[in-house]
């Protein structure tokens, strides 16, 4: 999975699924255990996340394209009787502020280089070419947002290789070729190399490693795709919950020390 836009932009977080309504609540892991839900005998899916410390440089990375939003919008007028073209400003909307706002909030906090890849292994009998391709990949698509940022499949990793997909020649052989990289990535936890002699010695001759490559969230996004399933989530029979409750301690505990003792921890 790739973003669909620049780093600079947020996907929708956990902020934009919370409410104090309690019906308007939601937690976007129930969809990933619903889908998950309808995995057959034999079907087997595993989702990876890979994250690492980035460095503090990304928020001057972006800082042109902050810049570039708060600079105010101007509309040329024809005025006076020279005919005089004035430049005037433009109000923004309330969504550019939102944008504006949620580009902020997204460069103020640290980064991490992140990586998210998913497998799908099921047998010839019951494989189902759309499970991963449409289910899984739909529900990373609830975080997208029109105006920010979104979630998407990176089709170059992706193992469907058809006759009419670049390169056009050897569609099986490069099918082969990628499950195996994408299977072996996968148990190994590799991560794509950053430098282009890297990438040439990890590369085989119909399988490039060029369109692999991680991209930076900061630990709201990351904490918004992989959490604990909430209490808003339904998890039966998935998961087994373990009913606790808070209470006082129980009347009659014996007390070692004087009243003069007890009373200094009031004090």
């Amino acid at each position: 999975m790739v973003l669909t836009k620049d780093e600079a932009y947020p996907i929708k977080t956990y902020v934009a699924f919370e409410s104090m309504d309690d019906e308007k609540k939601f937690d976007p892991i129930s969809t990933f255990l619903e889908v998950l839900g309808k995995l057959k005998t034999g079907e087997i899916v595993a989702m990876q996340f890979l994250i690492a410390p980035g460095d503090d440089s990304w928020m001057k990375k972006w800082s042109g394209t902050l810049k570039k939003l708060k600079e105010p919008e101007t509309i040329s007028v024809a005025g006076g009787e020279a005919g005089d073209k004035k430049q005037m400003p433009v109000m923004r909307s309330p969504g550019q502020y939102a944008v504006l706002e949620a580009v902020e909030r997204n460069l103020s906090k640290p980064a991490f280089d992140t990586l998210i890849r998913f497998c799908y292994i099921s047998p010839k009998e019951i494989f189902y070419d759309s499970f991963a391709r449409r289910g899984l990949v739909g529900a990373f698509r609830q975080y997208a947002s029109l105006d920010l940022n979104g979630l998407r499949q990176n089709y170059m990793v992706s193992t469907r290789t058809q006759v009419w997909y670049w390169p056009h020649i050897f569609p099986k052989i490069r099918n082969e070729f990628k499950k195996q990289r994408l299977l072996v990535s996968y148990i190994k936890r590799d991560i794509p190399p950053e430098t282009w002699m890297g990438r040439v010695l990890t590369s085989k001759l119909f399988n490039w490693n060029f369109v692999s490559y991680r991209f930076k969230m900061n630990t709201e996004g990351i904490a918004s795709l992989f959490h604990l399933p909430t209490s808003l989530v339904l998890t039966a029979p998935h998961i087994k919950r373990s009913d606790s409750r808070k209470g006082g301690p129980p009347a009659g505990l014996p007390i070692f020390g004087g009243e003069t003792e007890v009373k200094k921890f009031y004090e």
